[in-house]
């Protein structure tokens, strides 16, 4: 057997490939996808975890079947979910870690 057909293709296995994550999207549903990872100019590595998430989970919803509206008015609220799980995790943080946060 040749090495070629022992191994997958590179390409054809990585999990985030452009074509696999914005196939068959337009500009504007990659956009309409792409606005919580503001969240990392915001919050750093927890916001770009959340924004990535979102964006993610985004790029699948624009995907789906629904009408145009709910699947913007949920991306919109899964956006806004991201907001809320990173302001629920900086809080934790600041509850668990006080000296961290504590103003000098």
């Amino acid at each position: 057997m040749s090495e070629q057909s022992e191994r997958p293709n590179e390409q054809e296995t990585s999990p985030l490939r452009r074509a696999d994550l914005f196939h068959g999207l337009s500009f504007v549903q990659i956009l309409a996808c792409a606005w919580p990872l503001g969240l990392i100019a915001v919050g750093g590595l927890i916001g770009g975890a959340c924004g990535g998430a979102a964006f993610a989970l985004n790029a699948r919803v624009m995907r789906g079947s629904m009408s145009a509206p709910a699947r913007y008015g949920l991306v919109v609220a899964i956006g806004l979910g991201a907001i809320a799980l990173y302001f629920a995790i900086a809080v934790a943080l600041a509850i668990a870690f006080p000296n961290i946060f504590a103003q000098r």
